[in-house]
């Protein structure tokens, strides 16, 4: 193998790609190579190399890679390195972003919406939500609104706003206790075949704020469990809890008076993870069932951007795991050929978002919408006060595929 016939070496099965000319696409094996790109380097730790920029055929894989090969004396070209996602959308970071006074339960902030001026915060740890003023990069706690009187935690992982209409969603999941090494042996092996119901988590709340972010006409609530113990798909994971593929909803997103619930758990064959579309009634019988790819992840949190939804999506389980932003244009992506002729959705990777060691990537917003970018604001859970974070990002490339 000669010259222009480089060896691609990797944890994948051996490729061998023929006259990787710049730009061209090529038929290889296995099939995540899409395209080479040549980049000359010159020389790399003193010897003669060559770039190539890999970029995966499969669209649900969307890392990219840069791998580098030596020529020998024989001529041929062996990889010598590779770096991984080199040719990313990266966001921009704008700053951080200070919520002034006591943030409830502030290590545990796991959604957030935004209203004008006044920014809305929820911990899963808790049964309120706040709410704050905007001032400058700052956010002033204005008051908490309760969402019951029983004092019961009701596992808030989402919240969405339309207008001055706030929807805010429990993740309506089973769990498991966890184990702590202060027990006996005995009791944690007791605790692990326990599987538990709380009827606070299986709540959709809903109300209207006025301009100081008060309550105005009380507060609804109803719940999605009937689906979940119907639907086909979601009721086989009804019963497992949350952290281990079950059912656990970790995102609400409204647009045009239609919820959103985008879903952390189950993450089913394929990577396809559901959304549920309804809109907020008593009995919430009337529904969709859509589906997007995610790459193995599940929804963390999903918010209305442009004609779209920015999704942060993220681990199903508590293991450790990268953060990334998704743009999807609302439709099912399930693939195959519809009756109506209509092209599968697009659900468009857009970047990874960064996370410190221990935080978890929790809560996304639109804070302004640019002709060309969204910027966007991120909480994170086990940070103080949600280490809020502001990036701006480019909007992403539809296509008519």
């Amino acid at each position: 193998m000669k010259n222009d016939t480089p060896v691609i070496l990797s944890d994948q099965p051996q490729t061998i790609v023929k006259s990787a000319k710049n730009g061209k696409r090529l038929n290889a094996e296995p099939d995540w190579v899409s395209f080479l790109r040549n980049i000359p380097l010159g020389e790399f730790a003193g010897r003669r190399t060559l770039g190539v920029l890999v970029r995966p055929l499969d669209k649900s894989e969307r890392s990219h890679s840069i791998k580098i090969f030596e020529q020998t004396s024989e001529g041929d070209w062996q990889c010598v390195h590779q770096q991984v996602s080199s040719f990313e959308n990266h966001p921009q970071f704008l700053g951080e972003v200070e919520f002034l006074g006591e943030v409830y339960e502030a290590g545990n902030v796991s959604a957030l919406g935004i209203v004008g001026d006044l920014l809305l915060i929820g911990s899963d740890e808790g049964n309120k939500i706040q709410i704050f003023k905007r001032s400058g990069r700052r956010y002033q706690l204005l008051h908490d609104i309760l969402l019951n009187d029983d004092g019961r935690e009701v596992d808030i992982e989402g919240i969405a706003c339309e207008d001055n209409l706030i929807f805010i969603v429990g993740s309506h999941s089973w769990k498991r206790p966890k184990m702590k090494a202060e027990r006996s042996y005995k009791k944690n092996r007791k605790q692990i075949e326990q599987v538990l119901f709380e009827q606070s988590r299986d709540y959709v709340f809903h109300f209207k704020i006025d301009a100081a972010g008060n309550v105005a006409g009380g507060i609804k609530r109803t719940s999605l469990r009937n689906i979940i113990t119907k639907n086909k798909v979601l009721k086989v994971f009804s019963r497992v809890p949350g952290k281990e593929n079950g059912v656990d909803i970790e995102g609400i997103a409204v647009k045009n008076g239609w919820l959103y619930f985008g879903f952390r758990g189950p993450v089913l064959r394929g990577n396809y993870a559901p959304v549920l579309v309804s809109k907020f009634s008593k009995e919430m019988d009337e529904y969709e069932l859509l589906f997007v790819n995610l790459g193995g992840r599940g929804v963390r949190d999903i918010v209305r951007a442009g004609d779209g939804f920015l999704i942060l999506a993220g681990p199903v389980g508590d293991g450790p795991g990268s953060y990334q932003l998704y743009f999807w244009d609302g439709r099912d992506c399930l693939p195959g050929k519809r009756d109506d002729g209509e092209p599968a959705g697009q659900c468009i990777y857009m970047c990874e978002i960064p996370t410190a060691e221990g935080a978890k990537a929790e809560g996304v917003t639109v804070v302004n919408e640019r002709n060309g970018s969204f910027e966007f604001l991120i909480v994170y859970d086990s940070v103080d006060k949600g280490g809020a974070r502001r990036y701006r990002i480019s909007k992403p490339n539809l296509t008519n595929e």
